[in-house]
């Protein structure tokens, strides 16, 4: 199956390079420059991608293709050039963000080259020690596995129902704050590090019935998102897909189980994206809604009058004869009473759920944009970096990267009927360090992280008694973190308590030490 993946990856990587040429029609500097970035992005990702890269450099290269590549020239050819999120309907000095990252993606090069020479391990020494779990396990499968899915399907049910944690969304409430912690574990880090043992045990057993497994799992995870209406199942699901192909001696007719295992991902995938965007849209529609009426908008000065770049222009026309307002068109024709300045709301304005799924495919991916903005700055400086690091949370205000990069006037809360709408935007790892305006001090640091999470992955893989479902998760969770990085920085204590907890229980149920205990204390 291995070898299945790299030809596939092969064949990606040539159609990408060939719509590199053509996106550069479309490019508004230097032809060397688009190239070269182009043509090194993606030999990055085929390169951080091969069977002897970490976990993380896989992921690593994976987020860095989706926003450096992916939505760069997907901008170009279908946005005119106008990446969303960057402050700008055109950056002054492209050329010079491009070579920015051309810097940035030998750094990371470099990085994963020496990784491997100094803490490669073989994913595919996948035996490992009898642990608690899967003694318990082969016992009690059938219960633990209904028990399970009853569990996950009542805790989404609960916080979807009572809007407990909703991506995007703050809805006020008096919840117990130790429950409500503990919610968010179980959706975001528990359930997940639960399918992670069900699995391992389940392909060391070999159950020919290992789609089922994958399906039980996947519902787990369609059950989690679906119920935080976040579209980012299909990214969480990545783990578990691609640790699968080095269990392939462990599963009769392997190609055609993951072939059922991938069809079966993308049809819960896509009814998890639809089921969020119709709920959000209606949510925000509410609060939106009610935010303009008991505000009374003001025409002068609350509405924008050139749409945001690469905000979908599915109901703008060219001429921008619509008025938009916190990325929603708005037509001034609608005005009933022009005395008192407000709109005639109607709902009929917003874009569907198709639209909404189209726009954030190429969009919401973060990586170019945020270099574009922090490039451009002239106040770059440690001090700027430093008072980004004392950054606190705030509901309503916008955020230390809004506020400082282009953004603070771009981006709209809502506040209604104790709901809060409200999107920050990230600048991501990488835009981040940038702060410093040393490109010595971003190399240095970028090198860094790549040696040290590598460093812990070896690590983790002897922890978790070379659980790879484990080990994928784990790294997957870091790297996703470091490109959602940026708001808040200092309350990063909490993400790693959750990892940290998570990393505990997979030791305790992989341990054959606790084995022992288990059966001393029967």
């Amino acid at each position: 199956m291995i070898r299945i993946i790299n030809i596939s990856k092969f064949i990606i990587i040539l159609i990408c390079l060939l719509f590199s040429f053509y996106a550069s029609k479309f490019y508004y500097g230097s032809d060397l420059v688009f190239l070269s970035y182009n043509i090194l992005i993606l030999l990055l990702s085929f390169y951080l991608t091969s069977s002897k890269s970490s976990f993380f450099s896989f992921f690593l290269a994976f987020y860095l293709f989706m926003g450096f590549w992916f939505k760069y020239n997907l901008s170009l050819v279908y946005n005119n050039g106008r990446v969303y999120d960057s402050g700008f309907f055109y950056s002054n000095d492209i050329d010079g963000v491009l070579l920015l990252s051309i810097c940035l993606f030998l750094t990371i090069i470099f990085g994963n080259f020496f990784s491997i020479k100094w803490f490669s391990y073989n994913k595919l020494n996948v035996k490992s020690k009898i642990g608690l779990i899967h003694t318990l396990y082969l016992k009690n499968n059938k219960l633990i596995l209904i028990t399970f899915i009853i569990f996950f399907s009542i805790i989404g049910a609960i916080n979807l129902n009572n809007k407990i944690y909703i991506k995007g969304m703050i809805f006020e409430n008096n919840y117990n704050f130790i429950l409500t912690n503990f919610l968010k574990w179980l959706i975001l880090f528990g359930f997940t590090t639960i399918s992670c043992l069900i699995l391992k045990s389940e392909i060391i057993k070999k159950n020919k019935y290992i789609p089922l497994i994958f399906l039980i799992v996947f519902l787990e995870i369609f059950c989690s998102y679906t119920s935080m209406l976040s579209r980012s199942m299909i990214l969480f699901g990545l783990p578990f897909l691609y640790s699968f192909i080095y269990y392939e001696s462990y599963i009769r007719k392997s190609v055609i189980n993951f072939t059922i295992i991938l069809i079966s991902y993308f049809i819960l995938c896509l009814i998890s994206v639809v089921i969020s965007n119709e709920i959000r849209i209606n949510l925000s529609n509410k609060t939106e809604t009610n935010f303009i009426k008991e505000n009374k908008i003001s025409l002068e000065s609350d509405i924008i009058e050139n749409y945001e770049p690469g905000m979908p222009s599915f109901n703008f026309k060219r001429n921008w004869d619509f008025y938009k307002f916190a990325g929603k068109p708005y037509d001034p024709s609608k005005i009933t009473d022009k005395n008192s300045k407000e709109y005639a709301f109607s709902t009929d304005d917003y874009y569907s759920s198709e639209q909404m799924a189209n726009f954030i495919l190429i969009n919401r991916w973060i990586g170019i944009d945020s270099l574009i903005n922090v490039s451009t700055s002239k106040n770059l400086s440690f001090n700027l970096l430093y008072d980004a690091l004392k950054e606190n949370k705030n509901k309503l205000k916008t955020t230390f990267y809004e506020n400082n990069f282009y953004l603070k006037d771009k981006k709209r809360t809502f506040y209604a009927n104790n709901v809060i709408v409200k999107g920050n935007t990230l600048p991501g790892i990488f835009s981040f360090l940038y702060y410093s305006g040393s490109l010595l001090f971003l190399i240095v640091i970028s090198f860094s992280l790549i040696i040290l999470f590598t460093f812990i992955e070896k690590k983790i893989f002897l922890v978790c008694n070379r659980n790879l479902f484990f080990l994928s998760f784990f790294s997957h969770t870091i790297v996703y973190r470091l490109f959602h990085f940026g708001y808040a920085p200092k309350d990063t204590y909490l993400f790693a308590i959750s990892l940290t907890v998570s990393v505990f229980l997979i030791y305790a149920l992989e341990s054959d030490k606790f084995l022992k205990l288990f059966n001393n204390f029967r």
